[in-house]
C-alpha cells in the first residue's frame, strides 16, 4: 500500500508542477540553502500566499534543497478536512498520499476563523505546535511555512500571524530563513505562470538586528507626531518578501516599506 501511495504521491506532484509553469529567479541562494541543509543546518522557508497552487510551485524550490521525508509543511486544517467539501475530500487523500507515501510531513492548524467550527482547535493546535517544535530543531530538516495564513484576495500582503515568531524562538541560531516571494499572477492550471524570486538566506541575529533599527526608526517617527506601528519579528519577516514586490503589492506592509527603506539587507 505505502508504495502505491508514494507512486500517486509523486504522480500528482510532478502533474500538477506541469500544468503550472513556474520561472526560479535568483537559484544561487537555493545552492546557499542546500549547503547549511547538507552540512546539519535547519531551513525555515517562507513565501506569500496568493494561490491555493503556491506549495506546488514552491516545491520545485523545495525539492532542490531536500528530499520530501526532511520537510515539514504547515497547512490549514480546514483544507484538508473532507466534511469541507469535495475539493477538501480529494485533498485528504492527497495529503495521505504525499504523507504516509511521499514521505512530507503535513502539520495541520485550525485557523482562528475556522475556531467555531472545531471546538477542540485549542488541543489540536498544541499538540501541532509540539509537532513544529520538534521539527525545528531537527538537523537537516525543512520547516516550510506562509505566514500570512490565508490567500491575498486583493493583490496584496496581508498581516502575517505571529505564529512564525515561536518557531524562529524554538529553532535558535542554526535556523537559517529562505524567503519566498511569488508575484501576483494568474496561476491556473495549464495557464498560469509562477515567477519565485528567492531571497538572500539570513540567520535570526541578522532579523533581531534589523528589528531593534528599524523599531529605532520608527520610534524617532513617533516622536514626531507620525502614527507608525511598531514592527514584530513576523512583520521583519515579512519585509524581505515584500522586497521583490512593486509598491502595488505590498498590501499591509507598504507604509513599514517607506519608513524602512535601507534597513533590510537585500
Amino acid at each position: 500500500m505505502k508504495e502505491a501511495q508514494r507512486f500517486m504521491g509523486k504522480f500528482v506532484k510532478d502533474t500538477l508542477q506541469a500544468a503550472l509553469f513556474t520561472e526560479i529567479v535568483h537559484t544561487q541562494h537555493i545552492a546557499t540553502a542546500k549547503r547549511h541543509i547538507d552540512q546539519g543546518g535547519i531551513l525555515l522557508t517562507i513565501g506569500n500566499h496568493i494561490s491555493a497552487y503556491d506549495p506546488i510551485a514552491h516545491a520545485k524550490v523545495l525539492s532542490e534543497i531536500t528530499t520530501p521525508d526532511h520537510i515539514t509543511a504547515v497547512a490549514s486544517r480546514r483544507h484538508f478536512d473532507p466534511t469541507q467539501g469535495k475539493y477538501n475530500a480529494v485533498k485528504h487523500v492527497l495529503r495521505d498520499w504525499w504523507q504516509n507515501g511521499y514521505g512530507i510531513d503535513i502539520a495541520l492548524v485550525t485557523q482562528k476563523k475556522d475556531r467555531a467550527a472545531y471546538p477542540d482547535w485549542g488541543q489540536f493546535n498544541t499538540d501541532t505546535q509540539e509537532r513544529l517544535k520538534k521539527a525545528i530543531k531537527k538537523p537537516g530538516q525543512i520547516v516550510y511555512i506562509l505566514p500570512e495564513g490565508e490567500r491575498s484576495n486583493e493583490e496584496g500582503l496581508l498581516q502575517a500571524e505571529a505564529g512564525v515568531s515561536g518557531l524562529l524562538r524554538e529553532g535558535g541560531d542554526n535556523v537559517l530563513i529562505l524567503p519566498i516571494t511569488e508575484n501576483y499572477t494568474d496561476l491556473k492550471l495549464l495557464k498560469g505562470r509562477a515567477r519565485l524570486t528567492i531571497g538572500v538566506p539570513f540567520f535570526r541575529q541578522q532579523l533581531m538586528t534589523e528589528k531593534i533599527a528599524i523599531n529605532q526608526r520608527i520610534a524617532s517617527l513617533r516622536e514626531q507626531g507620525k502614527t507608525v506601528p511598531f514592527a514584530d519579528i513576523s512583520d521583519v519577516l515579512m519585509l524581505h518578501i515584500a522586497q521583490p514586490l512593486p509598491p502595488v503589492n505590498h498590501g499591509h506592509y507598504a507604509r513599514l516599506m517607506e519608513v524602512t527603506k535601507g534597513l533590510i539587507a537585500t
